[in-house]
């Protein structure tokens, strides 16, 4: 065989690799069109944002975004995932980077006193899923598995997800074209409904967190300060027990022994939440409650950080927020 075959042949197993992957990521992207708000970040304009918001599910059901355009003028890109890894945020932080340079990130703390041990596979994966191949991707990869006890001969799998999501076409219905997000906010059905919650007296005690939650904080804040960013941690309305509310309490004096602003929603009803009406569940506000929280954040951003409220117009977001508000229409009259 020739050199000039060999390269020949060569040059059209490459074609295919690439073609494959290119397929794939196509399809993949419309079955994970609706699993997280993270496909909704890549679709923003380069640098065209106010706000970059990341966490876990409280951040995309807590913050109405197309409401903070509207009312206040705020463009927000979320990079959130259901139970999303402490370990993640680091890495999140860094994929936003590529490609927004906002005013101000706003990092969810909800679940930052998780145990490590306790976090799903699946939720690395929804995480990690949804991010585009990069280095930073495999770095997040890398990072959170580290923390588990899973195989290293499974590894392979998060890192080409199609090993594992290869069947999911048969799954496949006219649902999966149908994005659960607008512009970040989760909006649905769930959202609009109601569960009374108690609203417990806060536990101003300090509960003690996992060691390797205080070296992934203790990480997160070195990578902040080494890319000066300008940060505020936020806890989103919850309804905590005690053990969870003295670990934010022992989280939130890490975070401000550091010199960061931290806002908990939780330990003072500033907020006004009707807690007969304001949930659709125990972890999370629902459309009504959002309203409320987006309210108060979008006003502290104003007041502490001159963000917002500059009646912005923006021809995507128009459509978004038209679509959002026809959308709640429909889900409200039922």
């Amino acid at each position: 065989m020739t050199i000039n075959k060999i390269i020949t042949i060569l040059l059209k197993v490459a074609l295919f690799i690439f073609i494959f992957i290119i397929v794939w990521n196509i399809v993949f992207s419309i079955l994970w069109l609706d699993k997280s708000s993270i496909y909704d970040f890549y679709q923003e304009k380069r640098n065209s944002v106010d706000v970059v918001y990341v966490g876990s599910s409280s951040v995309y059901s807590s913050f109405n975004t197309l409401q903070a355009y509207k009312e206040y003028g705020l463009t927000t890109g979320v990079l959130a995932s259901d139970v999303q890894p402490l370990g993640a945020t680091k890495f999140m932080l860094e994929e936003a980077r590529k490609y927004q340079n906002p005013s101000i990130y706003i990092l969810d703390i909800n679940l930052y006193g998780q145990n490590v041990d306790e976090i799903a596979y699946i939720n690395i994966r929804k995480a990690t899923d949804a991010l585009k191949n990069s280095s930073t991707r495999k770095d997040c990869i890398d990072y959170l598995l580290k923390y588990t006890t899973i195989s290293k001969d499974e590894y392979i799998n998060y890192y080409l997800s199609f090993l594992t999501y290869h069947n999911s076409w048969k799954d496949i219905d006219i649902n999966n074209f149908k994005s659960r997000m607008i512009k970040g906010h989760y909006l649905s059905e769930l959202t609009i409904s109601i569960s009374p919650q108690e609203h417990k007296e806060w536990n101003n005690e300090y509960i003690e967190i996992p060691q390797e939650n205080i070296e992934m904080i203790n990480d997160l804040i070195a990578y902040i300060k080494e890319k000066k960013l300008n940060v505020l941690f936020v806890s989103a309305p919850k309804i905590l027990n005690n053990e969870e509310a003295g670990k934010l309490n022992t989280i939130i004096s890490l975070l401000e022994d550091n010199g960061f602003n931290v806002i908990n929603t939780n330990n003072d009803n500033f907020l006004n939440l009707d807690y007969q009406n304001d949930f659709y569940n125990s972890s999370h506000v629902n459309a009504y409650g959002a309203r409320k929280f987006t309210n108060f954040l979008c006003k502290y951003l104003y007041e502490n950080y001159n963000i917002g409220a500059n009646n912005k117009y923006d021809k995507s977001w128009e459509k978004a927020y038209d679509i959002y508000i026809d959308k709640f229409n429909q889900l409200t009259s039922k």
